[in-house]
């Protein structure tokens, strides 16, 4: 073979084997779509390891189907985990289940996503999905339909074989009856008796959820639970979401957005791209995301750093942003927010930002309980201070907050997960009075713009000769 043929050999076998196994080239390590660049995507991978029910709620074009489902279906069915992986693990088979609106849907979204086009390319395109080509065994078909799969076995890497059925909500409630699933996959939100059987299904079994859809009903009880999934942990239940909105992606560019937005009424826009639902009578912070969602940048070495902290027993809260005092615009660069854990646990998460770095926190608290606790991250080695009274004012600090959003003064690092999150459904309910639920990040932020966390920031130079002393709020 000489070379000009050996290289057009080698050039078909790669295409080959891209058309056919697709999975080995999602998230790759580098490159313009490189894996590092999906935050979001990662972030929520990381969370199947922890809960049962797992909500990966998106706007249009963020790979929520294919990036995130079928990725997410096919490395369990299959037990083929990259090195990578931060999730869940199935070391045995599994039987699953996958899930859309009708039967037509089922077959030409999550079907094709999954295992191939076969619907409209016939059997040859079995393979051309995330799955494996070599790794799907003979589908059973649906009688009197074109090519929607009933089920079909999927080689594990044990030996064995995992078996994948495809469901639909129109099917009923009934229809999701009956056996355990170690995994169910709704892609686009299902009816609530529907997800209630879902749940029911993996109880025995140690089964979970991978919920993948655009809020476009609005704020639906599924949604709420999903949105508020803290409150849901704290009544005992196993779940979390994470959001991700067109802007949290790379692959999409600013004319394919538009292009994608234009497409639809303007009230279904925001859910669109951020996958925000409409919530309550209106948001709290209803600014175009555009004005201060920004990937991260290099923090300047003179821009002053601190932080603001919210405690509380099932949620404790922090947000880190550095100040450039030239333009007066604080950037938030570093979230946090986890529950039911000692204050050793959290005080590390803060000294792994800097220990010189000075914030306030707890304004919300009695003053003798914020003062405890105060002094006992102080004790951790965090330099904390109790926020100023007044700043327990919440309408006062979303006032602030919300100027400096609008005028550009106030940027947010893309990364910030759980701050945009609560941000995007910070909202007013009926009466005109702010839900109180799944806020911690924010109250965080209030205390740091308006609780005494701007002038207690410093820069590391000064820090080193930094005296403490107790402020003396009135």
């Amino acid at each position: 073979m000489d070379e000009f043929a050996e290289l057009a050999f080698l050039l078909e076998q790669e295409q080959e084997q891209r058309k056919y196994n697709r999975l080995a080239y999602l998230y790759p390590e580098t490159g313009p779509l490189r894996r590092e660049l999906y935050a979001r995507h990662l972030a929520f991978f990381e969370e199947t390891a922890k809960w049962r029910e797992c909500g990966f709620i998106g706007g249009n074009g963020v790979g929520k189907t294919e990036g995130v489902g079928a990725f997410i279906m096919a490395l369990h069915l299959t037990g083929r985990y990259p090195g990578w992986w931060p999730g869940r693990i199935f070391d045995q088979p599994i039987d699953a289940w996958a899930a859309g609106d009708t039967r037509e849907t089922t077959r030409d979204i999550i079907q094709a996503k999954l295992l191939g086009n076969v619907a409209k390319f016939g059997e040859d395109a079995l393979g051309t999905g995330v799955m494996p080509r070599n790794l799907i065994g003979k589908p059973t078909y649906v009688p009197n339909t074109n090519r929607a799969i009933d089920f079909v076995p999927i080689r594990h890497i044990s030996g064995g074989w995992s078996v994948l059925g495809f469901k639909s909500y129109d099917q009923g409630r009934k229809a999701f009856q009956g056996t355990e699933k170690h995994l169910i996959w709704p892609d686009e939100e299902p009816p609530e008796d529907v997800y209630t059987e879902m749940v029911m299904r993996g109880r025995d079994v140690d089964g979970q959820i991978i919920a993948t859809f655009t809020p476009l009903s609005g704020r639906t009880p599924l949604v709420s639970r999903f949105l508020n999934f803290d409150k849901e942990r704290a009544a005992g239940r196993s779940i979390v979401s994470v959001m991700c909105g067109m802007d949290d992606v790379p692959h999409l560019t600013e004319d394919e957005k538009r292009e994608l937005l234009a497409a639809v009424p303007e009230w279904q826009r925001q859910a669109r791209r951020t996958g925000a639902p409409v919530v309550g009578t209106g948001l709290v912070y209803s600014v175009d995301e555009s004005k201060y969602v920004m990937r991260p940048i290099r923090l300047e070495a003179h821009w002053r750093r601190g932080f603001g902290f919210d405690y509380g027993i099932h949620n404790t809260a922090f947000v880190y942003f550095a100040i450039d005092d030239d333009t007066d615009t604080v950037y938030v660069y570093k979230d946090y927010k986890d529950g039911e854990k000692p204050i050793v646990v959290h005080a590390a998460a803060m000294l792994a930002q800097g220990k010189w770095i000075k914030g306030v926190g707890d304004a919300s608290a009695k003053d003798s309980d914020g003062a405890q606790i105060v002094a006992k991250y102080r004790q951790a080695g965090v330099e904390m201070a109790l926020a100023a009274k007044g700043a327990g004012s919440v309408m006062a600090g979303i006032e602030e907050v919300l100027n400096r959003l609008e005028t550009g003064r106030l940027k947010v690092f893309s990364t910030c997960n759980h701050l945009l999150t609560e941000i995007r459904n910070y909202a007013f309910d009926e009466k005109g009075a702010i839900k109180k639920e799944n806020d911690h990040v924010l109250d965080a932020l209030r205390y740091a713009i308006n609780g005494g966390g701007l002038p207690r920031a410093t820069t590391e130079r000064r820090a080193t000769t930094y005296t403490y002393q107790e402020p003396a709020f009135g």
